[in-house]
């Protein structure tokens, strides 16, 4: 997870809810079963007959879910999504790289690397035996820093070839697959590791958004979007919001508003706002690095005299 536009992620999370309601006509039942269970008294004010009523105005209104910074040409009704506010915590804030919280994945190099890293190389020409296998460098050349399971990379072809052994006998040879009819022109010694070692840094976000919920005329409308809109909201934690690394999340909702008519050609437009409150976990990559390939040792004689 790296960094998520949340309010994108709910546009469409609501866009997509909304149509699978359509679909599945069934859901409403659950999102009103509270308002027509026996013993409560809201089944004197909202029957079975209001929630019906609500159903079938759903299922034949098209809701214009949208970002709220352009509500030009809005179609009613609406929910507009806006980020009100996303500030990092301190809990993980740090002076450079002193105790910051990290960990260590491995990546594909294909994600990140077009062709394979050139490790020692690329070499004009190199005497390959079909016989033995055995690949010779060029002048200027020897094996100090190649290792057994590298690979020597042919790319005219791209295709490469796992060293099997380095030949103990000499400083520049060693041996691939015997019997190839390959181009080696241009070639070069790649990684053993096909991943890259890869360091991510933590930070989280303390974000609240809002989501206003306008009708036009109708109050009732108004209560109905408000009541999906917000069986919706709490539908996301498990199965969107935590996976994109959104948690904590807590709903309010408002009183209900009647807008500004002059901001809306002087239609009579009802609204109310949900906030939701959460936290965002994001992450980016600190330092991509290569693998170690092998060591070397180096016995140095001590020539200094001595007294």
């Amino acid at each position: 997870m790296s960094f998520t536009p949340v309010d994108l992620v709910l546009l469409r999370a609501i866009k997509e809810s909304m149509a699978n309601i359509r679909a599945n006509p069934w859901i409403l039942d659950f999102i009103f079963e509270r308002l027509i269970e026996e013993g409560l008294d809201l089944q004197k004010l909202y029957g079975e007959r209001e929630i019906n009523r609500a159903k079938s105005w759903f299922l034949k209104n098209n809701i214009d879910v949208r970002l709220a910074y352009n509500l030009d040409g809005v179609q009613f009704p609406c929910v507009a999504i806006e980020l009100l506010n996303s500030n990092e915590s301190k809990q993980y804030a740090v002076l450079g790289d002193v105790a910051a919280p990290a960990w260590n994945e491995d990546v594909s190099q294909n994600n990140y690397v077009i062709t394979p890293r050139a490790l020692v190389g690329p070499f004009s020409s190199v005497n390959y035996s079909i016989t033995t296998g055995e690949v010779t460098l060029p002048d200027g050349y020897d094996t100090e820093l190649i290792f057994q399971n590298q690979a020597l990379f042919a790319p005219l072809t791209k295709q490469e070839y796992i060293i099997t052994s380095l030949n103990n006998t000499t400083t520049n040879s060693f041996y691939i697959e015997s019997g190839l009819r390959e181009n080696f022109t241009g070639s070069y010694i790649t990684p053993a590791y096909k991943t890259l070692k890869v360091r991510r840094e933590i930070a989280q976000f303390q974000e609240t958004y809002n989501f206003k919920i306008l009708v036009q005329g109708d109050v009732g409308q108004l209560v109905w979007l408000h009541t999906i809109v917000a069986y919706l909201l709490l539908k996301f934690r498990k199965t969107l919001l935590e996976k994109k690394n959104i948690g904590v999340t807590t709903i309010s909702s408002g009183p209900i508003m009647q807008e500004d008519a002059n901001a809306f050609g002087g239609e009579v437009i009802y609204s109310r706002n949900i906030s939701m409150e959460g936290i965002a976990e994001v992450t980016w990559v600190s330092d991509l690095l290569q693998k170690f390939e092998g060591t070397i040792f180096t016995l140095t004689a001590n020539t200094s005299n001595q007294t």
